[in-house]
């Protein structure tokens, strides 16, 4: 029998070999899977500890943290999942992954179990934007997220939100099943918030619904706040974000707007919008491609020192790149109520110019008091407008600006036109404009008609220009104002310019008002002649004018109230002439200059000089001075030349509220012919008189009791004329009346009264002789004459005028 070849068994037997090496493979690789799968599933705790925050940087997150146990047949636990990207950090407790064997094989979840979700948004970091880019590519519709979704169920049995910087915190759940994914929060803290709750859901159709509602746990919840999405398409292969929504803010629905910076006082917000994104919303707003129009009504009240806002209307609309709308505004200044209405007609978008109207309007009455029109060019505003001001426009402004001062009365038309420059914030204005109407000051002040004016603001300054017509009781005249600069800035006012009077002037005035000096300053002179007050003052029927010379003026007051302490007036007289009724006075010169203090205002004494003071008794060469506070007015010693002699007086006080005063006059060296000049050319005389008169004056009447004249040595003669010595059938007074013709008088003493009502008693004492009369032996007479003083006066004046009105005629 033969041995079997040592090259192996026979071919046939070679399948049967494969087989059995095969099944042993396998088995090996069966048993190696097993063992690496009992092998993960007893280290998996320690895996997924270890493996999660490698896993981290590739998922683009700053943490991961994983806790979990070993998994089931029905799926996967996780005690503790800790995620952070930026400043939003999740932290998840209880997390149940459900799947099966199908699921493993499509990789999918069957459902996500989450006890305890907690969202943490924290303070962003310095450096978050650096891992929290966002993601390449177009964001998917949220039907197709929803789709892409590896899980069927989500249950997030309580889901958690905190901002702890804020001290915000809301709790709710959050569910995704087959109609879509649904979370519902409920404000917890702080607790101006709480019973605010937020409901959302975004359909499997991509829809997304939310609401902000107010009082969650009631059975009619009030819905505050509305807001519809989706995504859709429309002709032209677009894709459209359409959004619509209403709100209802009030109650604690408005402390969520505390820190956009939100007004006190607004009690409720009401509004709708509509309108429509391209889809995917671009980082840089197309706002050619937006569209949508929209209403806001705020009710509440927001105030401010000496003003309020009642509410607010605003409409808007947006489309082919334009922001259209309008604004209403109830407006309060102190007891006045206002009316503000904003138009915008246009604005392009982005940074494009804008247009509109603006106009303000008293309530009741819809008649506007100011309107305008602006527009914004190159971030400039530009202004044409007009506004009509009356008291119940400036009053209430006035007040609001805390001004006490009343309005007045009348009507002003201002116009303007201009341009304010960015930033508003610190606005640099280029506006000019004009000014028309009337106005009377208040408190029986002037009126000022006929105004007409131009005015132009540049920056913080406002020059002008200002013609009027000012009256004042019964007079009038013409005003100029030119207003150089004025500047107000940091609590501050300065302004100089000028003012002229009916062609005189112009008067320099300079006010500085700030919060360590406030001073006024007028500086200028004035031409008196040939009548400054006539011709400068319509309605002027007085009989006084000023009619020569150059009055200089030099005010330094202090402002607003020109009285107080430290205020100062100086008047100039250059040799001014006047008159006051039958008085006359030449060539006055002084210098007064009157200081304010805490009793008022006086003057301190100051000399005055005239050449000539003509009262029917002509005084020249004047010289004297004068005082005066209160009610007191000093009068400081005096000279004149009276009659070819001389008048003199000593200091005395003058009471000007009761009109009582006491002085004596002394006379020296009187002409005798110029003073029986006053009684006429029947008497005439020569030598030289003198003596003293004491004055009273009580309630401005002047008296003299128990006056003495002489006449100076060695007398004089008294020459009475031919046609009173022609016989009177008297023989005692015919004798006296020839003796008279030619008197030579050794002795004439005159003892004077005279009475509050002008009537002169002279008691005439003379000695004396007439050389044709009896040899010259001497005569004794004893003369009582009496004399309305004023009326003997007056027909002097009276006379002297009526000579001087022939001289000019015949001159003429």
């Amino acid at each position: 029998m033969p041995l079997p070849s040592a090259a192996g068994p026979p071919r046939s037997g070679r399948p049967g070999r494969i087989v059995r090496r095969a099944g042993f493979g396998a088995g090996v690789a069966v048993g190696l899977v097993l063992a690496a799968a009992l092998a993960v599933y007893a280290c998996w705790p320690w895996l997924a500890g270890a493996l999660a925050p490698r896993l981290a940087p590739a998922l683009g997150l700053e943490a991961l943290a994983v806790s979990s146990r070993r998994p089931d047949p029905g799926g996967l636990r996780l005690d503790r999942v800790r995620v952070r990207r930026g400043d939003v950090e999740l932290l998840a407790d209880g997390v149940r992954l459900g799947f099966g064997a199908a699921d493993l094989a499509a990789g999918r979840l069957s459902d996500l179990t989450v006890n305890t979700l907690t969202v943490t948004l924290r303070t962003p970091a310095a450096d978050a934007g650096s891992a929290a880019g966002a993601p390449p590519g177009d964001p998917p519709r949220p039907a197709e997220l929803l789709g892409a979704l590896p899980v069927d169920r989500v249950a997030v049995r309580r889901l958690v939100v905190a901002a702890p910087a804020l001290g915000f915190q809301a709790a709710g759940r959050l569910d995704l099943d087959d109609t879509g994914l649904g979370v519902v929060l409920r404000a917890a803290a702080p607790p101006d918030v709480e019973g605010l709750a937020l409901r959302a859901v975004l359909g499997r159709d991509g829809q997304l619904a939310a609401a902000l509602v107010e009082a969650a746990d009631s059975d009619q919840p009030l819905e505050r706040l509305t807001l519809t999405a989706r995504v859709r398409d429309e002709a032209a292969g677009a894709t459209r974000l359409a959004v619509d929504g209403r709100l209802d803010l009030g109650g604690p629905t408005l402390a969520l707007l505390a820190a956009a910076g939100l007004p006190d006082g607004i009690e409720r917000l009401q509004g709708d919008l509509e309108g429509s994104l391209p889809w995917p919303v671009p980082r840089t707003l197309d706002w050619s491609a937006a569209a949508g129009r929209g209403s806001l009504t705020l009710a509440g009240r927001i105030e401010g020192d000496g003003w309020r806002v009642d509410g607010a209307e605003v409409d808007w609309r947006v489309g082919d790149g334009r922001l259209a709308g309008a604004v209403a505004l109830p407006v309060q200044l102190g007891p006045a109520r206002w009316s503000a209405a904003l138009d915008l007609a246009e604005w392009r978008l982005p940074g494009g110019g804008a247009e509109g109207t603006v106009s303000v309007a008293p309530v009741p009455s819809e008649s506007p008091v100011a309107d305008a029109r602006w527009r914004v060019d190159a971030g400039a505003l530009i202004l044409d407008g007009a506004a009509a001001l009356s008291p119940a426009v400036v009053g209430p402004v006035l007040d609001a600006l805390g001004v006490e001062a009343a309005a007045g009365a009348g009507d002003l038309r201002v116009t303007f036109e201009g341009r304010v420059d960015r930033p508003l914030a610190a606005p640099a204005p280029a506006l000019q404009g004009t000014v028309s109407g009337h106005w009377a000051l208040p408190a029986s002040g002037p009126a000022f008609r006929a105004i007409e004016g131009t005015w132009r603001v540049d920056g913080r300054a406002v020059s002008g220009r200002l013609q009027a017509s000012a009256a004042w009781r019964d007079l009038g005249a013409p005003l100029a104002i030119d207003l150089a600069e004025a500047v107000l800035g940091d609590g501050a006012l300065a302004a100089r310019g000028s003012v002229t009077v009916g062609g005189h002037g112009p008067l320099a005035f300079d006010l500085a008002d700030g919060p360590e000096r406030s001073r006024l300053h007028v500086a200028g002179s004035l031409d008196a002649g040939p009548a400054l007050l006539r011709d400068t003052l319509t309605g002027w029927t007085a009989e006084a004018d000023l009619t020569a010379g150059r009055i200089g003026l030099d005010l330094d007051l202090a402002w607003p109230d020109v009285t107080a302490e430290g205020s100062r007036i100086t008047v100039d007289l250059d040799e001014v002439s006047a008159y006051y009724g039958e008085y006359v006075a030449e060539a006055v010169s002084a210098s007064l200059t009157l200081h304010a203090g805490d009793s008022g205002w006086h003057l301190p004494p100051t000399p005055v000089t005239a050449r000539r003071i003509a009262t029917g008794v002509p005084l020249t060469e004047l010289r004297s001075g004068v005082a005066w506070s209160g009610d007191v007015l000093r009068v400081l010693p005096t000279t004149a030349e009276v009659l070819g002699g001389t008048a003199t007086l000593p200091a005395f006080d003058y009471d000007l509220a009761a009109g009582l005063a006491r002085f004596p006059l002394t006379l020296d060296g009187l002409d005798l012919a110029r003073v029986l000049e006053l009684e006429g050319e029947q008497i005439s005389g020569s030598g030289r008189i003198g003596g003293t008169l004491p004055v009273a004056l009580d309630d401005h009447r002047p008296s003299v009791s128990g006056g003495v004249l002489r006449a100076e040595p060695p007398g004089g003669r008294l020459r009475v004329s031919p046609a009173l010595a022609g016989g009177t059938g008297q023989p005692g007074l015919d004798f006296a009346l020839r003796a008279l013709q030619d008197f030579r008088f050794d002795v004439l003493e005159a003892d004077v009264d005279y009475d509050v009502d002008g009537n002169l008693a002279l008691a005439v004492h003379l000695q004396g002789r007439n050389p044709a009369i009896e040899g010259g032996r001497p005569i004794h007479y004893n003369v009582n004459v009496t004399e309305n003083l004023p009326v003997l006066l007056r027909s002097l004046r009276l006379e002297r005028e009526v000579t001087r009105s022939v001289e000019r005629r015949l001159n003429n």
